[in-house]
Order: structure tokens, then sequence, then C-alpha cells
């Protein structure tokens, strides 16, 4: 993918004029700033967005910058396989939809700010609260170091290789870290509403109109694909990948969403339940319409000359918009990428940094006051995005096969939460020993899978999940229910009755 001089310049001009502007919103205006010192409002915004701030956050969870990237480059050159992400995106709102309100009336009644203060809560486990929090934290970070790996790809396609990957990950590394440093969530989500809003008129309408530009419609594009490359028109790739692991990779990811630090962070932003239920279902339609077109249009620019000599797959996105539009819109297309990362690795810096903070550090200094956990928590933001800046520079194998190794672990922690808001013989061992044994069984299975032939194509994710399930229906009737539980649920009843 090459880029004049002149096309060069006026690239990097839309690259410098976004900058100011980001500059500008992240730390100039008034609607990213903190309202006051209380950590409620660091960590969640004081529960104030309304469902369109919050549908814009929730949709970060899947439309990432690693979707123009890791997915987009696996949708060009191994097909339909990549659309898992259109139908595992479609039942993960749905999930969000049934399960999100009982975690917001908790949240809200009882003064949570994560997700291992949800456990907590529930299963008055400080052991079990610790896993959660270190576990969490550790299998959630690839998310980070995706989205930094991005914004270095973007920075480079649209400087036409000027600015070198790795400057552009410290570049805008750097601003995420003073940016979310500096207004918390409140300032993150007010990048996650413009991201929103560019996503819907570029991705949207841009998806469309390349389409009858390149290949004169969708219905010619697959025609030519099924001459073509027949073995991408099915989600095995002609019987490279069995069907089970397509079947796993969307249980492990409509699940595993639901298990990740940040999407507790993004729910309790919410101001009320209703707000949380309006944005899980808008945000179910809004990721058909964006996955499907994004991901459809990427499987039809493996017909394009030229794609498969490029240097790095992970510029497929890029070729084919200045195929379809000319080398100017490289610079309006890298810019979403670039927001769109910024907003993704901004929440999951924000929700872990107070995890530690408050979770982890606080449980061996309880006596932290309220400002000593703001001061640590924008100390963890720092090491963190340092760390993770570090890893984003490192050579990666594909970012999509990253994430889908990520969610194998992520999903074991469902259980713990779907058990938990829904039925009270859930307890602390059940929960726990489910956890910890789908956990083993799920990275053994990812790490050595050579040693499982008989796995038939299924995921450890699966397998670990099957495990966890069975301890935890066995623990549960097994062992007496704590009689506190029954308060917790109360607390459900009489907000629905209210």
């Amino acid at each position: 993918m090459n880029l004049s001089t002149n096309e060069t310049m006026v690239s990097s001009l839309f690259l410098v004029v976004f900058l100011a502007l980001f500059i500008y919103t992240a730390f100039f205006n008034k609607a990213s700033q903190l309202k006051n010192d209380s950590m409620e409002e660091f960590a969640s915004g004081s529960r104030s967005f309304n469902y369109f701030v919050v549908l814009c956050t929730l949709i970060g969870c899947f439309l990432t910058a690693g979707t123009y990237t890791g997915w987009y480059s696996w949708a060009v050159y191994e097909g339909l396989i990549s659309q898992y992400l259109i139908v595992y995106s479609i039942t993960s709102f749905f999930v969000m939809y049934v399960f999100s309100a009982r975690i917001w009336i908790w949240g809200k009644n009882y003064g949570l700010l994560t997700q291992p203060d949800f456990i907590q809560l529930r299963f008055r486990s400080k052991p079990l609260t610790m896993i959660d929090a270190i576990t969490g934290v550790i299998l959630e970070a690839p998310w980070c170091i995706i989205e930094f790996a991005a914004i270095g790809w973007a920075v480079t396609a649209v400087t036409g290789g000027m600015i070198p990957k790795d400057i552009g990950i410290i570049l805008f590394g750097v601003l995420t870290v003073a940016l979310t440093v500096r207004g918390g969530m409140r300032s993150i989500a007010s990048i996650e509403v413009l991201k929103g809003i560019l996503v819907m008129i570029f991705v949207v309408g841009g998806s469309v109109v390349a389409a009858y530009k390149l290949f004169g419609g969708f219905g010619p594009m697959f025609s030519e694909l099924m001459e073509v490359v027949p073995e991408n028109m099915t989600i095995s790739l002609g019987g490279e990948y069995p069907y089970s692991f397509w079947n796993s990779i969307i249980i492990t990811g409509t699940l595993g969403v639901f298990g990740l630090i940040s999407i507790f962070a993004r729910i309790y932003t919410a101001r009320s339940v209703s707000e949380v239920k309006k944005a899980a279902s808008g945000g179910s339609i809004i990721m058909v319409s964006i996955s499907a077109l994004l991901l459809v249009l990427a499987t039809g620019a493996i017909l394009l000359p030229g794609i498969e000599d490029l240097p790095d797959p992970n510029m497929a996105f890029y070729f084919l918009m200045q195929s379809a539009f000319g080398p100017y819109i490289v610079g309006v297309v890298g810019i979403l990428v670039i927001i769109t990362a910024i907003g993704i690795a901004g929440i999951v810096l924000n929700a872990h940094s107070v995890v530690i903070s408050d979770n982890i550090i606080r449980s061996v200094k309880p006596d932290m006051q309220e400002e000593g956990r703001r001061k640590i928590t924008r100390y963890c933001i720092v090491i963190y995005g340092i760390i993770v800046m570090v890893g984003a520079m490192m050579d990666l194998p594909n970012l999509a096969l990253i994430a889908i190794a990520m969610y194998e672990g992520i999903v074991q922690i469902i259980p713990m939460t779907i058990f938990g808001i829904f039925w009270k013989r859930a307890n602390k061992w059940s929960v726990g020993i489910g956890y910890v044994a789908g956990l083993v069984i799920a990275l053994t299975m990812a790490a050595l899978p050579d040693m499982f032939p008989w796995a038939g194509g299924w995921t450890g994710g699966v397998y670990g999940l099957i495990v966890n399930i069975a301890i935890n229906i066995v623990l549960g009737l097994a062992m007496k229910k704590e009689d506190y539980v029954d308060e917790l649920f109360e607390v459900i009843e009489r907000y629905k009755e209210e």
C-alpha cells in the first residue's frame, strides 16, 4: 500500500487536525471533566450516563480497533469463519439484556464499582474476590495490547509509513493514559460517543458504497467469490476448521463478554436499569448492521489485485478503502480506528486500575482514604499503560486469534456471575472450585492442543465451561444456602416492585 508524497501529506494533515480536536475534546471540553472528586465519579461517572452513551461504550466490546486489523484480515484471507463475530455480538446483547438489570441494581444499592466488588458482595469471600480480580485483569489485558497495536498500524497507514508503528503506539498511548488519568470514565465516554457517531457514518455508509464501486454490489461480489475462492464461502474454510470450532468460539465469545471486568464498569455507568436495557436492545440491532457490512465486504476484498502481496495483512482494511475511494480516505478511516482504540483501551485501563487499587491494593491497606484510592488508581493507570504499550510493540500473531484464546479463560467467570445472580444456592465453594477447574482445563487445552485429539474441534473453553457448570450445580445442591443471600435477592424484588 503506497502513497505519494502529496497524498501522504494530505493524509497526515487529517491526523494532525484530529490530534488537535482530540486534545480539545479530552482535556478542555467540560463534558469530559470530572464533576467531583469521588471514586464513584472516577470509576463510573457517578452512574449518570443515558442509554446512548452506555450504548456507545457497550458497542466497543464488539467493534474494537482490532476488528479493522486482525478480524478484517482474517475475513479477507479465510472468509466467512470470521463472521462468528456477527452471531456472538447479537447473542451477547441478548444475554446482557437479561442479566444486566440485577447487576446494576446491586451496584446501585451497595455502591459497587467493579466486578470483584460484585463477587465479594454475593459470595463474601476475600480469597475468591482476589482470585477474580487478579485473573480477570490478566485475562482481559490482551484487549489493551490489541488496541494499542491497532493504533500503531493506523498511524503507519495514515502517514504512508513515514511514522513507524511503535512511534504511533507511544504517541497515542501516552495521550490515552493522560486522558484516562485526568477524567476517568467520563472523559473516555466522550470519546466513545464520538466514535459511535463516526462508525455509523463511515462504516455503514462507506461499506455499501465501496461494495458497489469495487464489485458492482454484494450480489456480483459473492458470485465471483464462489468461482474464485469457494472455500472462503464456508465457515470451515473448506474443511480447514471443524464446524465445532466455529460453534465453540461463538459460545465462548457470547458468554465471555459478560465475564469481562470492563463490562461491569460499563453497566455501572448507567443512570437506571431502563437505560441499560435500552442500550442492550439497541446494541444488537446496530451491531448486526455494522459487523455484517464490515466483514462481508472484507470477505470480498480477497478479489482485489495486490491484496495478497501486502507486507502486513493487518493493513487490508486500509488497502480496500484506498482502492474504493482513493488515497485521501486513508487518513479518515485511520482516524476512525485510532478513536476506536483510544476509547476501548481507556475503558479497560480505567476499569482494571480501579480493580488493582480498590480490590487488590486496598485489601492489604484497608485504611486507604478516598483521596489515596484516587491517587493509587491514577498511578496504576500509568504503570499499566506502559506495560501494555510495550506488549503492543512486540511481534504479535493475528489479533483475532489472541482474543479468541483470551475468551477461553474469561468465559469461566460466567457461571460465577450467572449462578450468583439467579441461584440462591450458589456459594463461594461451588463457584470458586468450578472457576479454577474450568480455567485450568481451558488454558491447558489451549496451550497443549495436541494432547487432546479426542476434543473433536471443540475448544478447551467449552470443555472447561461444562466441568465448571457441573461443579457449580453439584456443590450448590450439596451445601447449605447462606442466610445473607435472601436479603440480596429481596433487594432485586423490591426494586422491581417499585
